[in-house]
């Protein structure tokens, strides 16, 4: 496994940090960054956008264009950090 990768999964097991610090790290590797959307010509121009503004008040912490002929995907990432519970089931009490 090649040290980044390591480092990563280090700061993914450390508990308390807040979500920039993935943030700053996926930035400065890149090809960490998870890219389930593409289409047959990639991420276009090789490029991520970090901060990516959707209107004045709101704001994603990644974006990136893909593309295949005529057809474009904007794909919009939010980052989470890894110890938030981002699945929540509702227990029904048995009566």
């Amino acid at each position: 496994m090649s040290d980044f990768v390591a480092k990563f999964r280090a700061l993914l097991e450390t508990e308390g940090l807040n979500e920039q610090v993935y943030q700053d790290y996926l930035e400065q590797n890149t090809e960490l960054i998870f890219t389930p959307f593409l289409l047959n010509h990639w991420v276009h121009f090789n490029t991520v956008l970090s901060k990516f503004p959707l209107d004045t008040s709101t704001e994603t912490d990644l974006a990136y264009l893909t593309k295949s002929s005529d057809h474009w995907h904007l794909v919009l990432v939010e980052l989470e950090p890894p110890a938030q519970n981002l699945y929540r089931f509702a227990q029904k009490e048995h009566v």
